[in-house]
């Protein structure tokens, strides 16, 4: 079991971490470094042991742990706790998957992916009504992207829609547009499929479910009263 935070709020939003050992966090000195001035030094540590599962500890910090909304000084984790250190509020996901790195070597590899990319000319088309793709399963769970135009392509080693699964494809689907309407287009038909269908290409519908490897994304429209599948 591995622990995956992401931080939601403050300092170095949006950044993810893959924990697999005893990590300390902090200002100054630890193992995941924010330059937040609400954060002591090695403000805590997150650990595991078999028996209790992932833990976290407050180390005599300034402005102390808080989980959920209740001051701790150590607390066993559930998947989906949300935790305040400092002025810095983080999100905690339990997987059993393969360890993804995500902080400074996932930038770094990211970054290097643009000096890839071609100077193509693309027509980009609104969608109508507009499209939500939310990951109901896997690594990124809870993570969900807005689409409002395309094409669009979702893959491993997309700038786009950026897949961590590892059996992602590279090139996993392709979001299309035909008269406003969206459309799920795919190379890698026995890979990636929908509704537990190998198909090519189709028209997407409110509830339809993408998967591969161990991720499922459920596709959403907003019909004017947000969001809904």
């Amino acid at each position: 079991m591995r622990l995956y935070l992401e931080i939601i709020e403050g300092e170095r939003r949006g950044q993810k971490f893959s924990l697999s050992e005893r990590t300390s966090l902090g200002r100054a000195g630890a193992d995941i470094q924010i330059n937040d001035p609400k954060l002591s030094s090695i403000h805590g540590f997150f650990d595991y042991s078999p028996n209790e599962g992932w833990w976290v500890e407050d180390n005599n910090s300034r402005n102390g742990l808080w989980v959920n909304g209740l001051k701790e000084v150590r607390t066993i984790l559930k998947d989906g706790d949300l935790l305040n250190m400092g002025g810095v509020r983080l999100l905690c996901r339990m997987i059993e998957a393969p360890a993804v790195q995500f902080s400074d070597d996932f930038q770094l590899w990211a970054q290097s992916l643009i000096k890839r990319v071609k100077n193509t000319e693309v027509t980009h088309s609104q969608i109508k009504p507009e499209m939500r793709l939310k990951v109901v399963q896997g690594i990124q769970y809870g993570e969900h992207w807005d689409i409002f135009y395309g094409p669009r392509l979702a893959g491993r080693e997309s700038l786009d829609i950026c897949l961590y699964d590892d059996l992602a494809p590279e090139e996993a689907f392709f979001i299309q547009v035909k008269g406003k309407y969206a459309y799920f287009a795919t190379e890698n038909e026995n890979l990636v499929k929908v509704n537990g269908k190998s198909v090519k290409a189709k028209q997407f519908e409110p509830g339809d479910i993408i998967s591969f490897g161990e991720t499922q994304i459920q596709v959403e429209f907003d019909e004017g009263d947000g969001f809904s599948s």
